[in-house]
C-alpha cells in the first residue's frame, strides 16, 4: 500500500538502468614513451567516451604501479587527482570526447634505474562490478646522461671578427639549458691569446640580446628553454693581429 501511494504521488522515479561494458570507451593515443636522460614527469592524455543516451559515473583506477612512483589521472585544466567522475552522453553530431584528463607520471626524488616499467589504467563503475575499458603504459627510463655532461650548451652567431684595433665588436650567444632545472648563470669572459694564454686590458661586457639596455653578469634559464646574450668586446690600441677571444666562463650560481 505505502509503495503504491508513493508511485501515485510521483514520488518514485528513479529508474534503474543496465549497465554495459561497451557503455564507456577509453582513448589514449600514447601507450608507450621514452623519457628523457633528465626528465621526471610525463603527461598523457586521456579521453573518456560515453556511447549510450544516459550519463554514467565511472571509476579509475590505477595497477601495478611502480613503487615510489607518483602515477594519478588529473583534471586536465586545473590542478587536482580524479578518482571518479561523471561522464556525460554526447550531445547531437558531437564526436569529441565526453571528458578529456591527463595522465600524469612522476619519478620520485631518486630517479629509477634504467629499463622498462609498465602499469594499467581501468575504468570500471564505482562498485568495479563492470570493467569499461582499460590501457596499458610502458615507460622507458633510460641510462642517465655522463658525469660531464652538464646539460648546458652555448651557441656562437658569429665565431669568428676582424676588424682594426680601435674597433668594437658584438656578438652573440645563446645558452641552452637542458639540466632538467630552471637554473641561472654567472657570466664572465677573457680574451685568450692563439696559444690560449690570457690577455690584460681586454673589456669584454654582457647585455641581453632583447629587452631594455643594460649590462648584466648573470642571467635565469628556463629547464628546456635558451637565451640569447650579446657579447661586446673592445679591446686595447695596441693589440696585435691574430689575437683570439671566447667567453671564458659560465657557471650556475650555485655551483660549477
Amino acid at each position: 500500500m505505502l509503495a503504491t501511494l508513493a508511485v501515485a504521488l510521483g514520488l518514485h522515479t528513479t529508474t534503474v538502468l543496465a549497465q554495459d561494458s561497451a557503455d564507456v570507451r577509453l582513448d589514449s593515443a600514447v601507450r608507450s614513451l621514452e623519457m628523457g636522460p633528465r626528465e621526471t614527469r610525463a603527461d598523457l592524455t586521456v579521453d573518456l567516451y560515453n556511447t549510450t543516451s544516459e550519463r554514467r559515473l565511472v571509476k579509475i583506477v590505477l595497477e601495478r604501479t611502480p613503487p615510489g612512483w607518483d602515477v594519478a589521472v588529473w583534471d586536465r585544466f586545473f590542478d587536482f587527482k580524479i578518482d571518479e567522475i561523471v561522464v556525460e552522453p554526447p550531445a547531437p553530431d558531437d564526436t569529441g570526447p565526453s571528458q578529456s584528463l591527463r595522465l600524469r607520471v612522476d619519478f620520485p626524488d631518486e630517479r629509477p634505474p634504467a629499463r622498462d616499467y609498465s602499469f594499467v589504467m581501468r575504468v570500471t563503475s564505482p562498485d568495479g562490478s563492470v570493467e569499461y575499458d582499460r590501457a596499458s603504459y610502458t615507460i622507458k627510463v633510460p641510462e642517465p646522461p655522463a658525469p660531464t655532461d652538464t646539460g648546458v650548451s652555448i651557441g656562437v652567431t658569429y665565431p669568428v671578427l676582424s676588424g682594426p684595433a680601435s674597433s668594437e665588436f658584438e656578438f652573440e650567444i645563446v645558452i641552452d639549458n637542458d639540466t632538467g632545472a630552471d637554473t641561472s648563470f654567472d657570466l664572465t669572459g677573457g680574451a685568450l691569446d692563439e696559444n690560449g694564454q690570457p690577455l690584460t686590458g681586454w673589456d669584454i661586457s654582457f647585455a641581453p640580446a632583447f629587452g631594455a639596455e643594460r649590462i648584466i653578469s648573470s642571467i635565469s634559464v628556463g629547464d628546456a628553454l635558451n637565451e640569447r646574450v650579446d657579447v661586446r668586446v673592445s679591446m686595447p690600441p695596441n693589440t696585435s693581429p691574430r689575437r683570439n677571444i671566447k667567453p671564458q666562463h659560465l657557471k650556475r650560481e650555485a655551483g660549477v
